[in-house]
C-alpha cells in the first residue's frame, strides 16, 4: 500500500471551453501622466523606475548601485539582481531604458551609495507628509 494515493485514479478533467479572457488594455501616456502626477514626488520617482524597468517592490528598495554594470555597444546600462531580492529567487537582468537611466543619475547623486537611502528618505518624506 506504500505510495498510493487516496484516489484509486486521477479524475478525468473536463475541458470547459471558457472564452472569459479578456485582451490586455494598457494605458496611454496621458493615462500614465495622470495618474503619476497625483503621486508626491519621492513616490512618482519610484513608480516611474518600476514602470521603466520593470522592477518589483522589493526589487527598487533593495537595489545596490554596485550590481550596474555599463553595456555601451548598446548605451545603457543594467542591473545584475541577485536571487534573494526576486520574487522567484534566481539571479535576473534588469535592463534600463532611457528614462530609467535619466532617474537613475538623479537617484545616484542624491544618494551615493543604495537605494535603500532612498527608501529611508521615502519613509521620511512619508512621515513628514501625513503629519
Amino acid at each position: 500500500m506504500a505510495g498510493l494515493t487516496w484516489l484509486g485514479s486521477p479524475p478525468i478533467l473536463i475541458f470547459q471551453g471558457w472564452r472569459d479572457g479578456r485582451q490586455p488594455n494598457p494605458i496611454t501616456w496621458e493615462e500614465q501622466n495622470l495618474l503619476f502626477d497625483g503621486l508626491l514626488e519621492h513616490l512618482r520617482e519610484m513608480c516611474l523606475w518600476k514602470v521603466n524597468v520593470g522592477c518589483r517592490e522589493q526589487e527598487v528598495c533593495q537595489l545596490n548601485w554596485d550590481w550596474e554594470f555599463e553595456i555601451p555597444e548598446l548605451q545603457t546600462s543594467v542591473f545584475i539582481l541577485p536571487g534573494d531580492i526576486t520574487k522567484n529567487a534566481s539571479e535576473r537582468i534588469a535592463i534600463l531604458n532611457s528614462e530609467a537611466i535619466s532617474l537613475r543619475t538623479t537617484q545616484c547623486l542624491k544618494f551615493r551609495s543604495s537605494w535603500m537611502q532612498w527608501r529611508r528618505w521615502l519613509l521620511n518624506q512619508y512621515i513628514r507628509h501625513r503629519r
